[in-house]
């Protein structure tokens, strides 16, 4: 009777621990755990979904097509070896308000968002909506498409993390524009409240104060930041070719 009952419960733990279905790290690469593997079947579109799911993106409001396109040039930049702190992927979606919280940073290795949090853009780029974007200095706007993180610094803005534009379409005078991830006091809940929208940069991506430092260090030294709106197109961003992507994971099976 004994053993009965022990065979039943070791069958009970081998039914359990097939469901689990986690991201988990093998070295420096991402492995897919046997029971999300068995899913995938090697499709580049399954990986994406399994990897959104165990991010909870849904649940905070980013769109599944987004995140495709920032896993697409993530892969994309980090293949050309662009990439240094290559497991911290951030996204910024500027199709939505500044009142919601449209940044993203996930930990790929780990399949975890690590923050969703308030973010500036440009005063010339719109009220509470942005809907105007330039590579111009001086234009006061925001600029779309791929950042490599770089250096951090102290400023006018205290902490500051420089960003290098990828994208010579959307980005390229970024440096010279000194658009950098900077804390803003007009950042916040409290803001909000009084205005009905966040305060706006000279066109940086500014952050709040009590999220600025952890951010900062956790960007910090090359790691990939998207920032989207509908107005970025695929074919002017050398960067969103799913082509070649599909075709290197096609290669490299289930890890990446």
């Amino acid at each position: 009777m004994k053993n009965r009952i022990f065979a039943i419960f070791l069958l009970l733990l081998v039914i359990c621990s097939a469901g689990t279905g986690k991201v988990t790290n093998a070295g420096n690469n991402l492995v897919l755990s046997k029971s999300v593997k068995s899913n995938t079947g090697g499709s580049f579109d399954s990986f994406v979904e399994q990897l959104y799911a165990a991010c909870k993106l849904e649940q905070s409001g980013m769109k599944k097509a987004i995140f495709r396109n920032a896993l697409v040039g993530y892969y994309n930049i980090k293949n050309n070896n662009l990439l240094q702190n290559n497991s911290i992927l951030s996204v910024i979606d500027y199709s939505k308000a500044s009142t919601e919280k449209r940044l993203w940073i996930l930990d790929l290795k780990e399949g975890k968002l690590l923050f969703h949090s308030l973010v500036a853009h440009g005063r010339k780029s719109g009220d509470n909506l942005a809907i105007n974007f330039s590579n111009k200095v001086n234009s006061h706007m925001s600029s779309l498409g791929f950042y490599k993180t770089g250096k951090v610094y102290f400023g006018k803005h205290g902490k500051s993390l420089v960003l290098h534009g990828l994208d010579k379409n959307y980005n390229s005078n970024a440096e010279g524009r000194s658009v950098v991830i900077h804390a803003a006091d007009y950042v916040c809940e409290d803001f909000i409240k009084t205005n009905g929208r966040l305060g706006r940069s000279h066109g940086c991506p500014a952050v709040s104060p009590e999220e600025s430092d952890q951010i900062i260090n956790l960007l910090e030294g090359g790691s990939c930041l998207f920032i989207y709106h509908p107005e970025l197109k695929t074919a002017r961003s050398e960067y969103l070719n799913e082509a070649s992507v599909i075709k290197w994971y096609s290669k490299q099976g289930n890890i990446l």
